[in-house]
């Protein structure tokens, strides 16, 4: 997820400027910084700290020179030189946190950011570090942490469409999912060509059982028409769930990866048109590979019930009674034996 870069508005007043400082030299290299000339710039603010050598405003910058020179080491370093001069130096933590967000070192980013939110008082630059400190907590699974964070962002900044997105994930994860929808709404209310959260949107629906209005959604949406292989076969589980058995097996034909899921996905969408043997033959050779599955075994046992395979069906009903020794297969068991019954009692005429 794209964080917004932080405006020059992040960098401070300087509060204390010591008695070798001359104004000039910095006015000209936060001009070449404010040019985008960073390797300019650098060597100016270079020349700054080696008069000043306690200026962590000038450390501050040297670090920020480097970040957008894409060093990102010598950024940090830079950085922690500021904080050692001033401890509270809200927009180094702040950068600190960024990087370590960057090298997906979340929790070290989430100490930064904490330091940083502790040590601000401007409001806009305090809602840019909440919004990645949710993010952080996002991605360690820590989303009751994250919900509060980003939702203190959306109170001040209303069109804020990622931060909806990022709370309607940590929902969705949660399992809130009535909340995940009503965030994802105004998230594609805001940017309806945002893929990502069409996405979102549909495994929200399809978790929820809303599968008419997944499909409903799919058809009015911009993803109809995707080659994007999650988004296909979001759309053909869509039509699973929504019944439309053929729908959902030209799109799962689309798919050029046929996992198990999807195998075993598209053998329901043919038993759901009574294409019994196109099933059989999918769910025998998933049954090959995993012969435990519960799933798998059911849906063959009933695949050979219904066309009349009993000894085959009561074969698989007994065999998965032993491995769950669930009730319901004990009853299927029987209810076959009674078929088995029936069929010799027709066959000897009685």
């Amino acid at each position: 997820m794209r964080i917004a870069k932080i405006a020059i508005e992040l960098i401070f007043v300087i509060a204390f400027i010591s008695s070798g400082f001359c104004w000039d030299d910095w006015e000209k290299a936060m001009e070449l910084f404010k040019a985008g000339n960073y390797d300019k710039a650098l060597e100016e603010f270079k020349e700054i700290v080696k008069y000043n050598p306690k200026l962590a405003e000038g450390y501050f910058m040297l670090g920020l020179c480097n970040y957008h020179l894409g060093k990102n080491k010598e950024a940090k370093e830079n950085f922690q030189k500021a904080l050692i001069f001033s401890p509270n130096h809200s927009s180094s933590l702040y950068y600190i946190g960024k990087l370590e967000y960057e090298e997906a070192q979340y929790k070290e980013a989430i100490k930064y950011l904490s330091l940083a939110l502790a040590n601000v008082d401007d409001p806009k630059k305090k809602l840019v570090m909440l919004k990645l400190r949710g993010i952080c907590y996002l991605k360690i699974k820590e989303y009751q942490y994250s919900v509060a964070d980003l939702s203190e962002v959306i109170k001040v900044d209303k069109d804020d469409a990622s931060s909806y997105y990022a709370i309607s994930s940590a929902y969705y994860n949660i399992g809130d999912m009535e909340s995940a929808e009503k965030m994802i709404k105004i998230a594609i209310n805001l940017e309806p060509s945002n893929k990502d959260y069409s996405i979102l949107m549909l495994n929200i629906l399809l978790e929820s059982r809303k599968f008419k209005e997944a499909v409903k959604y799919v058809e009015n949406s911009m993803i109809k028409n995707d080659n994007d292989q999650e988004v296909i076969e979001l759309i053909a589980d869509a039509y699973l769930g929504d019944r439309n058995y053929g729908t959902a097996i030209l799109y799962y034909n689309r798919l050029t990866q046929l996992t198990d899921k999807v195998l075993y996905n598209k053998a329901q969408a043919y038993v759901g048109l009574g294409e019994y043997k196109e099933a059989e033959k999918i769910l025998t050779s998933l049954a090959k590979k995993d012969n435990k599955n519960e799933k798998i075994l059911n849906l063959l046992a009933y695949i050979y019930e219904k066309t009349d395979q009993l000894e085959q069906a009561m074969k698989l009903y007994d065999e998965i009674y032993k491995i769950t020794k669930k009730s319901k297969y004990k009853e299927s068991i029987e209810r076959v034996q009674e078929k088995i019954k029936k069929q010799e009692l027709e066959k000897s005429g009685g």
